[in-house]
């Protein structure tokens, strides 16, 4: 059963992006994707809502899911969020659903515990991947504080807020270590492969996000400082 999605943060431009990137991972395809609102004149109203139910009953023409996407849903009144809960409760087995919206406060609670949400930063710039690569060596240096540290992960959100950032910190780290013409950490590669599988399990499956980071942590070595 597919799951639904919220993305947050970045710009309107980079929040699409990010949805047809996830559509695409899925096997999705535009000719099975339901945008709304249509055009970006137009607020999110009911009855796109009550038209995108109907829609859904029919199995997608050549994709391998349907997908329906909700575009910055803080043009959604909150009557029209409500509308939209039934559909989030019980959608059919091959609906993918994506929404996007500024900040995850523009929604409805009983909507943002029925997501996963996936937060954009702004730029690279903004982030200090330098400090967050020296916490993660300090964390992964000893065994007890890998598990420990991988016990606070208990919502889906942490966990993938977490792995997003790392995954920067790391791809960050090895164009740093290239531009000095260092070699490539091989423990460094096997580690953003790991870090990937488990974001992927976890925006796919209802995997139980303490117990895959505290599994992940415990497998994770950056080698040598």
């Amino acid at each position: 059963m597919f799951q639904t999605h919220l993305i947050i943060g970045g710009t309107p431009e980079k929040r699409r992006q990010e949805a047809i990137k996830l559509r695409d991972t899925r096997l999705g395809k535009p000719i099975d994707t339901i945008s709304i609102p249509p055009n970006e004149d137009i607020s999110i109203k009911i009855e796109h809502v009550r038209e995108v139910q109907q829609n859904v009953s029919l199995r997608p023409l050549v994709s391998k899911v349907k997908t329906v996407i909700f575009f910055e849903m803080e043009r959604a009144s909150m009557e029209t969020q409500h509308a939209l809960l039934k559909l989030l409760e019980e959608p059919p087995s091959f609906v993918l659903i994506i929404m996007t919206a500024a900040k995850k406060e523009s929604l409805l609670p009983t909507i943002l515990s029925r997501t996963i949400i996936q937060k954009i930063r702004n730029t690279t710039e903004d982030f200090d991947w330098a400090k967050h690569y020296t916490v993660l060596q300090d964390t992964l240096n000893e065994e007890d504080k890998k598990f420990s540290h991988g016990s606070e992960f208990d919502t889906k959100e942490k966990a993938i807020d977490w792995l997003q950032t790392t995954l920067t910190s790391l791809h960050q780290k090895l164009l740093y270590d290239h531009s000095k013409q260092k070699a490539i950490n091989q423990p460094y590669v096997q580690f953003i492969k790991k870090t990937n599988r488990a974001l992927n399990t976890l925006q796919t499956t209802n995997t139980n996000p303490r117990l895959l980071m505290e599994n992940l942590l415990l497998e994770l070595d950056l080698g040598k400082k």
